[in-house]
């Protein structure tokens, strides 16, 4: 983004279902479709790792020079993203899981 490293994708924000892998320390989003009799059939399967470039959309952005009411604004955050924003000046949340947006190697290059 260039304006700062602070962008968090909570996991509720991302293509669900999700699952944090630890010891690979990625996601893994499972694509499933539903056929025309109700049938559903899981499609694929990717993995999204912290240093992927994704597409996103902003959700919110948490800004204040007052460290104060930063805690205040983070406190009614879920607890991973108050940890992972903790102490930013800036902070900005997005979510993956709407069309067009998640890892940008899903399209290809328009060249």
């Amino acid at each position: 983004m260039g304006f700062t490293a602070d962008v968090i994708i909570p996991c509720e924000m991302f293509q669900q279902p999700a699952e944090y892998v630890a010891h690979e320390k990625s996601w893994v989003c499972t694509f499933i479709n539903e056929l025309e009799d109700g049938t559903k059939v899981e499609n694929n399967s990717t993995e999204i790792r912290k240093d992927d470039e994704l597409l996103f959309r902003v959700q919110q952005i948490l800004y204040s020079e007052d460290e104060g009411k930063r805690n205040e604004v983070r406190d009614a955050l879920a607890s991973e993203v108050k940890e992972a924003t903790k102490g930013a000046p800036m902070c900005v949340i997005g979510k993956i899981n709407e069309a067009g947006l998640g890892p940008r190697f899903w399209w290809p290059d328009d060249q």
